[in-house]
């Protein structure tokens, strides 16, 4: 069995800026009130399971809430329980998370955000040291999630490029 998500750093740490979005935290175990999520726009049903953004809707978010000023902080004692998964499960998510921040950042350079080649070169660099490490030590379960990751990069790209953007919120 996999754990969904593994934070086991024991310092609380406050995020504000241009933080990767991922770094920040993750909706595993994410909470905010809903006039910081309205403030901040929402969720973006282009991204998330089920829509064809597939995933990175807390990305997304996160990356919203800090680039408009908002404090994202790390509460390493609140504890938040997951079910585990199978090998399957975890591998067939890295293709949907890995096409989700894709198609974050490909939302992102349709709107001009410069910061968006950082976040794909991030999560590239990240998945591709991760899949060396994997194929040296010869874990071929784990160097299969970080190729999923890598592979499903570019297609998630395409589809955030051609998405139209998200109409103007009304109040």
């Amino acid at each position: 069995m996999h754990a969904v998500s593994q934070r086991t750093s024991l310092v609380t740490c406050d995020h504000r800026g241009r933080v990767l979005p991922w770094q920040a935290g993750s909706g595993a175990n994410f909470a905010a009130s809903t006039a910081i999520l309205k403030r901040h726009g929402g969720w973006d049903e282009r991204l998330g399971v089920g829509s064809p953004g597939q995933a990175a809707e807390d990305a997304d978010l996160l990356y919203r809430l800090l680039r408009g000023g908002a404090l994202v902080r790390y509460a390493p004692e609140a504890i938040v329980a997951h079910d585990w998964q199978t090998l399957e499960q975890r591998l067939r998510s890295r293709s949907t998370y890995g096409f989700g921040v894709g198609a974050l950042c490909g939302l992102s350079l349709r709107a001009r955000d410069p910061y968006a080649v950082r976040m794909l070169a991030a999560y590239a660099r990240m998945h591709a040291g991760r899949l060396a490490g994997a194929a040296r030590r010869r874990d071929r379960d784990l160097a299969g999630e970080h190729a999923r990751a890598l592979a499903a990069l570019a297609p998630g790209v395409a589809y955030g490029l051609r998405t139209r953007p998200r109409p103007a919120a009304t109040t």
